[in-house]
């Protein structure tokens, strides 16, 4: 993300598209590697509403979330539904 647009939702916008094509096409599950340091990733994984894993591996962390669910992005049926919808 570009600095000027950093905080503004973007990351969880984009997070909800991904998670309702990722579903469609049978995906039931997300897993991620990001560093320890990169903090704003961590929190829009942790803020999605989902049931989220954290796990330290290796150097990085390891999250794993489900692409659908009771969460917040859960709502999402479609890449144009929920919540941030124009």
């Amino acid at each position: 993300m570009a600095d000027s647009v950093r905080g503004m939702g973007l990351g969880t916008i984009l997070l909800g598209h991904l998670a309702a094509a990722a579903a469609s096409a049978g995906i039931t599950t997300f897993t991620a590697q990001v560093m320890p340091d990169n903090h704003r990733m961590l929190t829009v994984f942790r803020e999605s509403g989902f049931t989220v894993s954290v796990r330290s591996s290796s150097g990085v962390m390891e999250v794993t979330l489900p692409t659908l669910g009771n969460g917040r992005l859960g709502r999402w049926q479609g890449p144009l539904a929920g919540p941030w919808r124009t």
